[in-house]
């Protein structure tokens, strides 16, 4: 199989796949986003230098604030797997359809290396 075959095929045009890539690139932005928040919120002193709110100052609401991002974190991780699962079916198909139309096991995996390796180019350089 040629690279410029590799390419056509690991194309995924339609716009639900589209929308499923920048919505998995959305939520593991916000996801970290949290977490490094929640990382600087402990690490940051407890004076007016830190930049922080004066109730996250307080120590006895830091721990409060902390576990509330922490907690927020979860519905965004669930999204992501969900989104990941949906794209996982989608994917699953389109790699039986060329096994159908007699692709080799390496041409499979070829096809599915060039396509990850394409999302994360393209999500990584949006």
């Amino acid at each position: 199989m040629t690279a410029a075959t590799a390419l056509r095929l690991a194309r995924s045009g339609s716009r639900s796949e589209r929308w499923r890539r920048r919505l998995i690139a959305g939520s593991v932005a916000v996801a970290g986003a949290l977490l490094l928040y929640v990382v600087h919120l402990v690490r940051a002193p407890l004076d007016w230098s830190s930049g922080l709110a004066r109730y996250v100052i307080e120590d006895g609401l830091r721990v409060g604030v902390a576990t509330a991002a922490v907690l927020l974190v979860v519905p965004v991780v669930a999204l992501t797997a969900q989104a990941l699962r949906m794209g996982s079916v989608a994917r699953d198909r389109r790699m039986a359809a060329l096994r159908l139309a007699g692709a080799t096991p390496r041409d499979v995996r070829v096809v599915a290396g060039v396509e990850a390796a394409r999302a994360a180019a393209v999500e990584v350089g949006s």
